[in-house]
C-alpha cells in the first residue's frame, strides 16, 4: 500500500483529479491524505469536497484554516467575504451531511508505518508528538457536539500566543486550533505570530518559523504540513512544506514518504 499526502487543494478540483490521475492511485491498494484547506479561493469547493468525501475511508483529511472558515460560515459564526468561494457549498441541497463530515476530521494525523505526522500548519515549539496528538484529539472531540456553534464561536475569538497562557480547557481548545491550522511564525519563547507571512528570508530579526524556534521540544518524525504558498520547498530534514500555491496558479503537490519524494502537477482551469 502506498501512501499519498496531498498539498492544499483549495477547491481546485481540476488539478486534483490530474495529480491523483499521476500517482496512479489505486483504491484498493493506495491511500490519499490531505493536509487540509480543501476547499475556498478555488473554483469548485462544493464538486471538491464532494469529491473527496466520495473516495472513502481511504481518503483522510487534517482540517486547515480555510475548512474551519467554512464551518464557521456555515452555522453563522462568520460572514462570507469577497474573496470566498463557499456561498454554493453552504447552500447546496446536501450540505448538512458534507458539513456534518468535515467537522468530525481530525487536526493531526500519525503515519506510523513511515512515521510521517501530517498537520495542517505545524507543531508548536513547546509541544511533544504527545501533547500534539492529544489536543488535536481533544479538538476534535469538541467539534463533533450535536451543535458546534458555540465552539466554533470560541475558537474566532482571540487567543492565546502562547501554550504557557492557555490555562483553562476553552482557552487550550483555541490556542490549539490557531496553531495547528494558521501558524507560521513564533518569536523564541514560542509565541505565535500572526503578522507575518512571506517567505522565511524576508522574515523580520526575531521571528523565525515555527520548527526553527531556539529550544524546539524535538519530534521524531517527519512533519509534512501545508498553509505557507510563500515557503520555499526546501526545509531542514524532517520538515516537508507541500503548499505549492496551487489556487494561485502555482502547483498541486503529492508527497509520497515511502520514497521521500514530491510528484506534482501544474494548476489547471476548471
Amino acid at each position: 500500500m502506498s501512501l499519498y499526502i496531498i498539498g492544499d487543494v483549495h477547491g481546485c478540483l481540476s488539478s486534483l483529479k490530474r495529480l491523483i490521475d499521476k500517482l496512479r492511485y489505486d483504491p484498493a491498494h493506495d491511500e490519499l491524505w490531505f493536509v487540509g484547506d480543501l476547499i475556498n479561493r478555488g473554483p469548485e469547493s462544493l464538486h471538491t469536497l464532494r469529491y473527496i468525501k466520495s473516495l472513502g475511508p481511504n481518503a483522510k483529511v487534517v482540517l486547515g484554516n480555510h475548512d474551519l472558515h467554512c464551518l464557521a460560515v456555515y452555522y453563522g459564526v462568520r460572514k462570507h467575504t469577497n474573496k470566498d468561494t463557499l456561498k454554493f457549498l453552504v447552500a447546496a441541497y446536501d450540505a448538512a451531511p458534507l458539513i456534518d463530515w468535515l467537522r468530525t476530521q481530525p487536526f493531526l494525523m500519525h503515519h506510523k508505518a513511515t512515521n510521517t505526522v501530517m498537520v495542517h500548519a505545524g507543531i508548536p515549539p513547546m509541544w511533544d508528538l504527545k501533547t500534539a496528538k492529544k489536543q488535536s484529539k481533544k479538538l476534535r472531540k469538541s467539534l463533533s457536539v450535536e451543535n458546534p456553534k458555540s465552539i466554533l464561536s470560541t475558537l474566532f475569538s482571540p487567543a492565546p500566543s502562547h501554550w504557557r497562557d492557555a490555562d483553562t480547557p476553552r482557552r487550550r481548545r483555541k490556542f490549539s486550533a490557531q496553531a495547528l491550522t494558521r501558524m507560521r511564525y513564533c518569536w523564541a519563547d514560542g509565541s505565535m505570530d500572526f503578522t507575518f507571512n512571506r517567505q522565511p528570508a524576508a522574515r523580520p530579526t526575531g521571528l523565525e518559523p515555527w520548527y526553527r524556534v531556539p529550544n524546539r521540544v524535538p519530534i521524531d518524525a517527519t512533519i509534512v504540513f501545508g498553509h505557507w504558498a510563500a515557503h520555499p520547498a526546501m526545509a531542514p530534514p524532517g520538515i516537508v512544506p507541500i503548499d505549492r500555491g496551487c489556487v494561485y496558479g502555482g502547483c498541486l503537490v503529492a508527497y509520497l514518504p515511502e520514497e521521500g519524494r514530491c510528484v506534482w502537477v501544474k494548476a489547471v482551469n476548471a
